[in-house]
């Protein structure tokens, strides 16, 4: 099964306990993720997301 991606995407972003949640879940499903913290200012997350998706960029 291929590893579904997620993540948690803002700044400040060192406090969020977002990946060891969705993990928990994830492993009590039997689901394999990724989950990442993402820092990334406003002005920069349009860009961020297409690159999550694998969108090209302007």
């Amino acid at each position: 099964m291929k590893s579904l991606k997620f993540g948690v995407v803002g700044n400040p972003i060192r406090h969020s306990r977002s990946p060891e949640i969705h993990h928990h879940f994830a492993d009590q499903q039997k689901i394999k993720i990724s989950f990442g913290k993402y820092l990334v200012d406003e002005e920069d997350f349009e860009n961020f997301v297409k690159d999550f998706l694998g969108l090209v960029s302007d």
